[in-house]
Order: C-alpha cells, then sequence, then structure tokens
C-alpha cells in the first residue's frame, strides 16, 4: 500500500508524521514542491495547474490514494483533482468546526488564519456558513508566514512584528480559539502563544485528515490484511526531485572518518521546523535513542553543552549541579552560530568551532548505539557512545526532568 503526500513546503511533514502514527503499515512518498512555495500567494489556476502536475507524478510512482497536506492546495484543485483521478484523494480543511464546538457559551471568538487563497476560497466560506450559526469566526490572512517558514524563522522579532501588525485591528483577548490553517503554521504556535490569551486553544486538521485517510483505504480496499504489522518506509521529494539520498559528507561526518570511528547516517530532508521527536518518528526511530544537543552558559560566563533524549527537557538545576555551576541557562539563538558554528536544528556536540564541557544523559548508556545531529539539519549520525571518547570528553549524568516533552528542541 503506497500513499502519497503532498504540500507546497514542509508543513505537510506534520500531516506525514501524524499519518505514520496512524497507519505506520504504508509506504509514503512525500512530495514537497519547494520549487514553487509558497502557494498562498498564487492565483487559483496557477496552484491548481502546480498541483495536478504533482498529483500526477505521484500516480505515476504507484500512488493508491493522496492526501493534499496543504489548505491552499485544497481550496482551489481538489474537485478538479477528483474529476480527473481515478483513486482517492483526501484533503485537508480548516478545523473551523471543532473550534466553534469548543467554545460553547463563553462569548470567545474563533480566529481562523490562513493563506490568502484558502481566505478568499469557497471552500473555507462554506465551512464558516455552516459552522459558525452566532458569527463568532474571524478569518484573517497571513501571506507572509509561510515565507518566514520556508526560511526556517519561526520566532524571530521579524515575526513577531509581521503578526503584531495583521492582528492590530483585533482584540486578542476576545479569542479562545485559534485554528491554523495552513500546515505551516503549527510551527509557529511559540509566536502565537505571545500574542494571545494564556487559555488559547490552538487546532490543526492533521489528526483529522489522517483518520480520514485511514478510513478511506480500508473502506476502498486498498488497506489488506497482509499489510497488518508491517513496517512502511518513505521517500522524500523536492519537487520532482529524490532527497535523502545523499553521500555529502557533513563535517561531524568527516571528524568521524578522521578518528575512525564507525557511524551510521540517517536523512529526514525538509526537517525545518520539526520538533526532534517528529523527525525520530518520520525515521522510525526511537525517540529515547535519539538525542538533541542544548549549549548552556553557566552563572561563571562558561558554556556548557548538554545532549539529552529528544523528547526530554533539560533540568537546568540538575544540569548546573552537574558542571559545577550555581546556575546555567540556554544560550539565545542569535548566539548559537558563532559560538558553536552549527545552526538551531543541527547541532551537534562533535565538530563544535571550540570544544565546551559536554555531558550525555545517563540513558545514553542504555543503547549499544545513539543518534544525534551530524551538523545539519535533517542529518544524523549513529555511534557508540564508548566510541565518542575517540573524538571529545564527556560525562554522564541524570539532568532532564522526569515529564516527557513533546514539542521539545531538536
Amino acid at each position: 500500500m503506497k500513499i502519497g503526500i503532498f504540500d507546497s513546503g514542509i508543513g505537510g511533514l506534520s500531516v506525514l508524521h501524524q499519518a505514520m502514527i496512524t497507519m505506520p503499515e504504508a509506504d509514503y512518498i512525500f512530495y514537497a514542491d519547494v520549487d514553487n512555495v509558497p502557494y498562498g500567494e498564487k492565483t487559483k489556476e496557477e496552484v491548481r495547474k502546480l498541483v495536478d502536475h504533482a498529483v500526477g507524478f505521484l500516480v505515476d510512482k504507484g500512488c493508491q490514494a493522496i492526501v493534499l497536506a496543504c489548505n491552499t492546495a485544497t481550496s482551489a484543485a481538489i474537485s478538479y483533482l477528483r474529476e480527473k483521478y481515478k483513486l482517492p484523494i483526501i484533503g485537508i480543511e480548516p478545523a473551523v468546526k471543532p473550534a466553534v464546538e469548543h467554545i460553547h457559551e463563553s462569548g470567545k471568538r474563533v480566529m481562523v488564519v490562513s493563506t490568502p487563497v484558502t481566505a478568499k476560497g469557497e471552500k473555507l466560506k462554506k465551512l464558516v456558513d455552516k459552522y459558525d450559526n452566532k458569527h463568532i469566526v474571524d478569518v484573517v490572512a497571513l501571506p507572509k508566514l509561510v515565507r518566514f517558514a520556508q526560511d526556517d524563522d519561526f520566532d524571530s522579532s521579524d515575526v513577531t512584528d509581521y503578526l503584531k501588525s495583521e492582528f492590530a485591528p483585533y482584540n486578542l483577548n476576545d479569542y479562545s480559539e485559534l485554528v491554523l490553517g495552513c500546515t505551516h503554521f503549527n510551527y509557529f504556535k511559540d509566536s502565537f502563544s505571545k500574542l494571545f490569551p494564556d487559555d488559547l486553544e490552538m487546532v490543526d486538521g492533521n489528526t483529522g485528515v489522517s483518520n480520514n485517510l485511514k478510513n478511506t483505504v480500508v473502506k476502498k480496499g486498498i488497506f489488506k490484511e497482509e499489510d497488518k504489522g508491517k513496517k512502511g518506509t518513505v521517500e522524500y521529494y523536492y519537487s520532482d526531485r529524490i532527497m535523502g539520498k545523499s553521500d555529502d559528507k557533513t563535517n561531524v561526518c568527516r571528524v568521524l572518518d578522521q578518528k575512525k570511528v564507525p557511524y551510521k547516517t540517517h536523512v529526514c530532508p525538509d526537517a525545518e521546523g520539526l520538533s526532534g521527536d517528529e523527525i525520530a518518528a518520520v525515521l522510525n526511530e526511537n525517540p529515547e535513542q535519539a538525542f538533541k544537543t542544548l549549549v548552556t552558559v553557566g552563572k561563571t560566563g562558561k558554556n556548557y553543552v548538554f545532549v539529552v533524549p529528544v523528547n526530554k527537557e533539560l533540568d537546568l538545576k540538575k544540569a548546573a549541579k552537574a558542571v559545577g555551576e550555581k546556575s546555567i541557562e540556554m544560550i539565545k539563538s542569535k548566539e548559537l552560530l558563532p559560538l558553536t558554528g552549527y545552526v538551531h536544528g543541527g547541532c551537534s556536540p562533535i565538530g563544535m568551532k571550540k570544544f565546551f564541557p559536554t555531558t550525555f544523559h545517563k540513558t545514553a548508556e542504555d543503547f549499544e548505539t545513539i543518534m544525534f545531529s551530524a551538523g545539519k539539519i535533517g542529518h544524523q549520525v549513529e555511534v557508540k557512545l564508548s566510541d565518542i571518547d575517540k573524538v571529545i570528553r564527556y560525562q554522564i549524568a541524570e539532568n532532564v526532568k522526569t515529564t516527557v516533552v513533546l514539542a521539545a528542541g531538536r
């Protein structure tokens, strides 16, 4: 069973992640039309032509069902595509219904944020007309947000200033539900949270579209009994170019080669904006075995590196005790590159500009091998912990909080 998942860019990876949880048996082809992103600023006719090409490509690759993990593409092209192609095509739409149902009698309002094409589209208009009987839904187009996402800029002052400008006509205290009407917008939750009240609920359509996909393939007989228990695969395409099979070596790989340390590489293309545990899910990895690299600064001004599981949060008090500091804090994002030579999302304990005292969380000893960043977003190396001391000095300590953090950094 082969499923195609299409988006104009990185946003659809969150849909792929949810689909893999719902239906891990399937083989997936993820197609990101990065050559033509963003779609939200194009005409409906331009979007339909681009999506038609992508869907035709996925059909030629043998996909038996296709998900349009793009609100703009769904709004502009799904009716046309369903008439043209003889296979299930499942769209995603802003989750207006559950958001309105959550409001009850609170007197609060619902805001739907989307691209201009979705905001002006007939599909969203029909959804609002159907469920907004009390006229509590406002639709706001955010055309520049997709461009920020493609630049891996999710929480900068530029993003905040842009959102403040677009939201200026609205009293944000009036809203308790924010509908994310574009899959890219999931990566801006922290930026939205800074501006809205603390009790704001953010709603997307990822779970709904994944459940719809499973129900459809079962009903159509695409999902076979013999598929149960299988472990599916994923192929990634940037527009029509296959990704994830590059032999280009990162700085970390070159250091490991120099020290004659054996390793494996893993690649998750278009990983910008994904959390560490989301990348682990896409790569079918145990999140306890995949680690992220965090850089801190102590009360003394010295820097320290902590390598912890991607689904855990660093305990700053425990971390400070482990390195003999009174207190430590995370460095600012803008300081990471000049300090280490690595960008956010691609930081590795190996190959930094300068060596800093490094501490691995004690669970690293529980596995024969562990995975961490190869120094480039979406790229990992898998090595034995016992081999790492051939490259850097490190210690082992208990330094994470006991609760699991589902959207931790990477």
